[in-house]
């Protein structure tokens, strides 16, 4: 009796065990994963840390790189806005030639104009003042 409740209890027992056992290794399984993931992300932490001290690196060095290179910037742009200003200065005193001319060419199309419109006017009522000088 006493051997077959011992029997009994190492059974239970060893199933119990047999249920540890499985989520021991499913727990490690799961374990494992974790342990890459928090690698994968020590790395991505580590390589961004490692490019933001170079960037701050950078810009701790480059305030005098930075500056030059915008007075260089500065200095082309300045000298190609030169370059327009003289092209629209150039445009413009020919735009006043070019005023100057149209308003002549107004002038006599006009005159001229006038003067065909009362020659025009002479010549339809023409016949009628001939008519009547030759009765």
């Amino acid at each position: 009796v006493h051997a077959r409740a011992l029997l009994d209890r190492l059974e239970s027992t060893h199933g119990k065990h047999t249920q540890d056992l499985e989520s021991l290794m499913e727990a490690h399984g799961h374990h494992a994963k974790m342990a890459d993931r928090l690698d994968y992300l020590e790395r991505v932490v580590g390589d961004s840390a490692d490019s933001h001290a170079a960037e701050l690196q950078s810009v701790r060095e480059g305030p005098d790189v930075h500056a030059r290179a915008l007075l260089d910037r500065l200095e082309s742009t300045h000298g190609k806005h030169t370059q327009d200003l003289e092209s629209l200065m150039e445009a413009h005193g020919h735009h006043a030639k070019m005023a100057d001319r149209l308003d002549y060419l107004e002038r006599v199309v006009g005159d001229s104009a006038d003067s065909h419109a009362a020659e025009l006017q002479s010549v339809r009522e023409g016949p009628d003042v001939h008519a009547r000088a030759l009765l």
